[in-house]
């Protein structure tokens, strides 16, 4: 499993408790947690790709 998603599913559970007490730290903590998980998931797709040109 992707490390980075696991990060941003527990992000995103702190983002869920967050909201209720500080809603802009609740949205940084969703774009933080957003991006790393789009990022991740690009970089895992690249690595596939070139792995699979290598061989």
């Amino acid at each position: 499993m992707n490390a980075m998603a696991i990060v941003g599913a527990w992000g995103f559970t702190q983002w869920a408790d967050q909201l209720p007490n500080n809603p802009f730290l609740a949205v940084g903590w969703w774009v933080t947690c957003a991006t790393a998980a789009i990022l991740g998931s690009l970089a895992i797709a690249v690595l596939l790709t070139l792995s699979h040109k290598v061989h």
